[in-house]
């Protein structure tokens, strides 16, 4: 009844929240340190299976500003048009968020 009705938790159920959001957040971390770990890894230690060079040999690598940099900016302008939608929904302007989301 508190957690739901009320929106009040037990100091108990309160540290129990933390303690889970902080350990989500340090494997969150620990799962992307290891990705990063493993690329530089590889890829200052080549392997003689691969050629002993990095990138192995016959692959191409691709170009920084040609599809990875319209996929980042598609990622950015979605983000800052759901932000500014969601500000215009909290200050009341329906009209405004529905132009944002369009």
């Amino acid at each position: 009844m508190e957690g739901t009705f009320e929106g009040n938790h037990t100091r108990r159920v309160k540290k129990g929240i933390m303690v889970g959001v902080l350990l989500f957040i340090v494997s969150e971390i620990m799962f992307f340190f290891a990705f990063f770990f493993a690329f530089f890894y590889v890829s200052l230690n080549p392997s003689y299976a691969i050629g002993g060079v990095w990138p192995p040999f016959l692959f191409e690598t691709l170009d920084a500003f040609g599809v990875p940099f319209l996929n980042t900016m598609l990622l950015l302008t979605s983000g800052a048009t759901v932000t500014v939608a969601h500000e215009a929904i909290v200050g009341g302007f329906k009209h405004e968020a529905a132009e944002a989301l369009i």
